[in-house]
């Protein structure tokens, strides 16, 4: 399970790549995989919804948050099987 907030408040997304200095879940990753794990990976979407002129966002924010949650642990896994493999 990996939670972190992509879509910031008023909608902006994380700068990709390397929005983070470190990415702290590599590490994490490279030891599931080097223990031969090869189950699934959750995603939460663990923050409030902001509000953006005094109205809440909608769906179209948690779709975006998804999409980017997505594209940022793809490339986190590619590098974390890329580590272990090494």
């Amino acid at each position: 399970m990996f939670a972190t907030p992509f879509a910031w408040p008023l909608g902006k997304p994380y700068e990709r790549p390397g929005h983070w200095k470190e990415n702290f879940y590599v590490p994490f990753l490279q030891a599931l995989f080097e223990t031969g794990y090869r189950g699934y990976i959750g995603y939460e979407l663990c923050h409030t919804l902001p509000v953006v002129n005094g109205k809440t966002v909608g769906i179209d924010f948690v779709d975006r948050d998804a999409q980017f949650a997505l594209e940022f642990i793809r490339a986190t896994i590619a590098e974390a099987r890329r580590l272990a493999l090494a």
